[in-house]
């Protein structure tokens, strides 16, 4: 037996069958997994003592074994391709099912992926495949290709998402030509390189297919979106199509659509609320409005529709899409809003004031949310005015709350019962709020106190009054008997001795991210550093300084830490949707 086999061989005592792999140990292991999966933020973090700890101070077994699987694959693959030991192939074997989606980021981040390595990673028993990650690290479009040919079959995700590349003239080809073999594909994303063709064999194909994501295909016709459910042996599935900035010459293609995907309910389309409203309108000249169908809908984004007909389209959407779950909208007036209310099925609502004046009244939403915050589960308000108490009696589902330069109300002088606490709400961003403005340090105390399950804390543009302020205090008091883990203050005035407080009273924070904070700056990050090993849990210390030049600081590329926060921004989306979004020449200092 080779060196690598004396080394890895005691893995296991297994002396059986070496084609022998359970599944079910196979997807128990895979199912142990997924709340401990390695998370690689960067390979440069490698080289930052302690980089690797994750929520813990002291590593786990399973995690060092993946690093060192990660770091001597070359070692590990060369076993795998050549050894003849049942017990090292066994366990070798089960790796690959179990962890395969693990080295992949690993070896990714590093740099290290290449055609070599194909044969392993891209297995049966990866049942999420981003095609992007191989083709940034120039893996050869024909190894993959080859590969996903043989094991195509198994997938469920695919993805190709790289924003450059190098073989960009390739791409459309490679993926039409690909998508042939994925016949039990459930979720297609592919925004830029998808063309007619493509879709004529996504058609053929891949028939049991639910979402298709392509944004950005500018090769995709009229014609080719109708192939998706046209002159088809099997009925179209599709639950999910995204088809954002796709140019199309008129509403028809879309009406074909609506009426032929008889599953559809998200179509993403930037003037999809106009096209209803011209189907509608079309109907009515027709005298076909009784006959008229109304859609499986669940989603509906009006941001891009033109505020002097907003009021037409709302009223023709809340008719036609009766079972709109999840909007995102601006408007002007109360009537716009009462409007809303005829969904009686919202869940996730994303709406803002448009004032063409700050100094404008806010919009009172408290008799929206009495009406219709009972089934709520995600909420951002940008410039409305509100009483916090009535939000948490009206409220008591929410999952997720962002505020965003909100004018409170008077608050409640008598706390919350337990019976209209918050108790579901795990994620709270506020933003462009100013505390010393009159009710808002009670008002966000509220919250705090009435979220006993909150996880996700962030600030943003935010201005703290410390001084005859009790928000110092109030906030130290709240830590020290909470859930909270994720804990984010991004542009804001938060000085030195909030952030001591914490870090010395929240023993379940886990992340503390400190973004462009200018009373903060990176001896306070150091002190703070040295700090945290005095606090009864290791928390992890994310600080970027947008304005130093310090060569001297330790950089890697800024990832956020928390893709699940919502920020809200002015244009009510989330700035980390954005394709290009990871791109951005951000940096960030960790401290492990």
């Amino acid at each position: 037996m080779s060196d690598v086999d004396d080394d890895a061989g005691e893995w296991s005592d297994y002396e059986g069958d070496d084609d022998c792999l359970d599944d079910d140990v196979a997807e128990e292991a895979l199912d142990d997994d997924q709340e401990s999966e390695l998370d690689y933020d960067n390979g440069a973090v490698a080289s930052i003592p302690g980089a690797g700890r994750r929520n813990q101070q002291v590593v786990s077994l399973k995690q060092n074994c993946l690093d060192c699987v990660v770091i001597n694959f070359e070692r590990f693959h060369q076993a795998f391709m050549s050894s003849g030991d049942p017990a090292l192939l066994w366990n070798l074997k089960f790796l690959q099912r179990a962890y395969t989606s693990n080295i992949i980021k690993g070896l990714s981040l590093q740099g290290r992926l290449c055609d070599k390595y194909i044969d392993f990673l891209i297995n049966e028993s990866l049942k999420e495949l981003d095609i992007g990650t191989f083709i940034d690290n120039r893996c050869s479009l024909k190894a993959i290709q080859e590969r996903i040919v043989q094991v195509g079959h198994s997938f469920k995700k695919v993805l190709l998402k790289s924003p450059y590349c190098h073989m960009e003239e390739n791409l459309s080809e490679f993926v039409s030509e690909t998508v042939c073999h994925l016949k039990n594909v459930e979720i297609i994303d592919i925004p830029r390189h998808c063309n007619d063709e493509t879709l004529k064999n996504i058609s053929i194909f891949c028939t049991k297919l639910k979402e298709l994501h392509i944004d950005y295909s500018s090769d995709v016709t009229e014609a080719g979106l109708e192939l998706l459910c046209k002159d088809r042996d099997t009925e179209c599935l599709i639950q999910v199509l995204s088809i954002k900035l796709v140019k199309l010459s008129n509403h028809a293609t879309i009406k074909f659509l609506l009426k032929n995907m008889p599953y559809l309910e998200v179509l993403e389309f930037t003037y999809l609320p106009s096209i209803l409203y011209s189907i509608h309108e079309e109907d009515l000249k027709n005298n076909t409005l009784e006959t008229a169908k109304k859609y499986n809908l669940t989603k509906l984004d009006f941001s891009y529709s033109y505020d002097t007909k907003l009021e037409l389209f709302l009223k023709v959407s809340t008719e036609v899409c009766p079972n709109i779950k999840t909007l995102n909208i601006h408007i002007r007036s109360e009537k716009e809003l009462n409007l809303i209310s005829r969904f009686s099925n919202l869940e996730d609502l994303t709406i803002a004031t448009m004032l063409q004046d700050p100094r404008e009244p806010r919009i009172d939403i408290n008799n929206f949310l009495k009406s219709n915050g009972s089934r709520l589960k995600h909420l951002k308000l940008n410039r409305f005015s509100l009483s916090v108490s009535n939000l948490i009696q009206s409220c008591p589902k929410l999952e997720n709350l962002t505020l965003s330069a909100v004018e409170f109300q008077k608050h409640a002088t008598k706390r919350a019962s337990s019976n209209t606490r918050l108790s579901s709400l795990h994620e709270l961003c506020l933003e462009d709020i100013t505390f010393s403005e009159q009710y808002a340090e009670d008002s966000v105390t509220d919250i705090l106190l009435s979220s006993p399950n909150l996880e996700r804390l962030s600030f943003k543009d935010c201005v703290f009054m410390f001084e005859n302020s009790e928000i110092n205090t109030k906030l130290a008091k709240y830590c020290e008997d909470c859930m909270l883990q994720y804990l984010r203050f991004n542009n804001c005035n938060v000085e030195l001795a909030l952030l001591e407080s914490i870090i010395l009273t929240c023993p379940s924070l886990t992340y503390l991210a400190i973004d462009s904070c200018e009373n903060i700056s990176y001896n306070d990050v150091s002190n703070l550093q040295m700090l945290r090993n005095t606090a009864s849990g290791f928390i992890n210390i994310v600080f970027r300084d947008l304005v130093s030049d310090d060569e001297s600081y330790v950089y890697t590329d800024y990832d956020d830490f928390s893709d699940d926060y919502d920020h809200y921004s002015d244009d009510d989306y989330d700035l980390d949707d954005y394709d290009g979004y990871d791109a951005f020449e951000d940096h960030v200092l960790w401290f492990a």
